[in-house]
Parts: structure tokens; sequence; C-alpha cells
């Protein structure tokens, strides 16, 4: 029987908008993710499976996922994946404490920035071939 491999529960990393890049490092806003679990990942994809539209009519009854879906699935993830931030700042330059993990941070942030952190936790979330393998 071949041997079946763990997989790591999560991994922290900082991520830096692709927008502020060429800014100035101190000038950065850096955002604390980490990568979900393998139950995490399931929900999300649970929830686009539920929200998926079958086209009416259809002949080779294909489904096509609202757009709703998707960003429903960007915010989820971003919400799991959200474990801090460093240097945000409100309009008036007063720094911003992260409220601690889950919704109420997600709802402080604009949901296009939400949309990319949440696209960069579940890139970096997705199973290596090995690990697909076990």
């Amino acid at each position: 029987m071949p041997r079946i491999y763990g997989i790591s529960r999560s991994e922290d990393f900082d991520y830096t908008l692709e927008s502020q890049r060429d800014d100035p490092q101190g000038d950065r806003q850096v955002f604390k993710l980490r990568t979900l679990t393998g139950g995490e990942r399931h929900a999300i994809n649970v929830a686009i499976a539920d929200s998926v539209q079958h086209k009416v009519g259809d002949r080779d009854g294909t489904a096509t996922a609202t757009g709703g879906s998707a960003v429903s699935a960007m915010l989820k993830a971003c919400e799991l994946g959200l474990v801090g931030w460093d240097n945000l700042t409100d309009e008036g330059g007063s720094v911003i404490k992260f409220p601690g993990r889950g919704r109420r941070a997600v709802d402080m942030l604009p949901t296009s920035v939400c949309q990319e952190l949440g696209r960069v936790v579940l890139e970096r979330s997705k199973l290596t071939e090995e690990q697909r393998k076990n």
C-alpha cells in the first residue's frame, strides 16, 4: 500500500497589493495571509457549486457560475485567509488596527482589495501535484 502523507494545515505569508508594488517600501500596506485548510477549500467549492445556475434549454446541460458566486468565493477566501495587516491607514492617515480574523476585517476593506487577497489565498492554497497523488 502506498504511503499517505498529511498536508500542512496552513502557511502564513505576507502580500503586497499589485497596485502598490512600485511604491516605496515604507508606504506599502502589507497583508498577512494564510493558506486554507482542505475543509475550508471544500466549503468554498460547495458555496460556488450551490450558486451555479443551469442554463435553461442548453443542449449539452452545461452550467455557468454567476459573477456573484465568484465574488462571494473570493470574499470568503479573504475572510478565512486574512490574519493581519501592517501600515493600513484611514483617509486621515490614522493607523487602522486589525480587528481580528473574520467578517469584520473584510468589511473594513474595499471589495476589490478583498477579491485580490482572496484570489491569492486560493492560489496559494491549491494542492501540489504530489499532494494530489496522495
